[in-house]
């Protein structure tokens, strides 16, 4: 039998979503990638361990058995870099969560963090669970957008993040530099489940009530690379939103970008333990001054 961990990392991920889109982008791979090691797991297991029979997939009894052991070894595995860790001079080593988007900002922290003498491992999670690592001391800290609901853990505001339009470069309304809420709310609209990014469902739908507006809601919002290619190739009315500084750093083509008439930004801001360390100050400052060298002429960001 030959098992691979990032099968095992796959199953537990899937199985947490219960969605293969939505694993592989909370995984940063294709949806294929993930069909096809689940396959090869199942196939080294000989037993099924998803149910594909219906609309919605849900784990067989074989892959609820398997589950805890499942998630054991993963666990394990996990732990073992940080047991590492412990055994040796670890005063410079930073554990950062990360979501998608960070664009320029992510490179240039990491950048001034290195020039202070520390090495970082960036570690994506939901804005939630970031916390929770926080919280649980398996992170230093973590940016999250939007407000920190997490009493238990120290919220530092870093930047503001404006919104911008991402289009296929078919739709009607394509080509446009400034674009109103109320013409794009004629359209279909891709969002990413809620508890994936409740910061962002909030803001743009908020800002949509406040004029009146309803979203339609059309193709799910998977990863970029996959929605992009859905919107290019067939879902050509479907529009999006995309962090600013995450856009001005990617190419996709057939995909064009429009600013809104009306600004809308979302807050971001730096998790940490609410105990006091300098290790705390590190990485504040290493934000605060990617905020400040990365502004762009104009940004309304403070």
């Amino acid at each position: 039998m030959s098992l691979e961990l990032r099968q095992l990392r796959y199953f537990l991920a899937v199985s947490d979503e219960m969605h293969f889109g939505r694993a592989a982008a909370r995984l940063h791979v294709q949806q294929s990638v993930v069909s096809e090691q689940i396959r090869r797991l199942e196939r080294e297991l000989g037993v099924e361990l998803f149910d594909r029979s219906r609309r919605s997939i849900t784990v067989t009894e074989h892959g609820s058995r398997l589950m805890p052991h499942i998630r054991r070894i993963v666990e394990g595995c996990d732990e073992l870099p940080f047991l590492a860790e412990s055994s040796s001079d670890s005063d410079h080593r930073l554990r950062i969560g990360v979501g998608l988007g960070m664009g320029r900002r992510l490179p240039s922290i990491l950048r001034r963090l290195a020039e202070s003498g520390y090495s970082t491992t960036t570690v994506y999670a939901a804005p939630a669970e970031r916390c929770r690592m926080v919280d649980a001391g398996e992170l230093d800290a973590a940016l999250v957008r939007g407000r920190v609901r997490n009493s238990a853990v120290a919220a530092h505001h870093v930047w503001n993040d404006r919104m911008e339009v991402a289009l296929a470069a078919s739709h009607p309304l394509a080509g446009r530099d400034e674009l109103e809420l109320r013409d794009l709310a004629e359209y279909p609209v891709a969002l990413g489940p809620e508890d994936g990014n409740p910061a962002l469902h909030a803001t743009l739908l908020g800002a949509m009530a406040a004029e009146g507006l309803t979203p339609r809601r059309g193709i799910p919002f998977t990863s970029p690379e996959v929605t992009f290619a859905e919107m290019v190739a067939h879902a050509h009315d479907t529009w999006t939103v995309m962090y600013q500084e995450f856009e001005a750093t990617q190419g996709y083509e057939g995909i064009v970008s429009s600013r809104l008439a009306k600004p809308i930004t979302l807050a971001a801001f730096l998790v940490t333990a609410k105990r006091d360390s300098p290790r705390h100050q590190v990485i504040l400052d290493a934000c605060r001054r990617s905020r400040v060298e990365r502004r762009p002429a104009g940004a309304d960001e403070i």
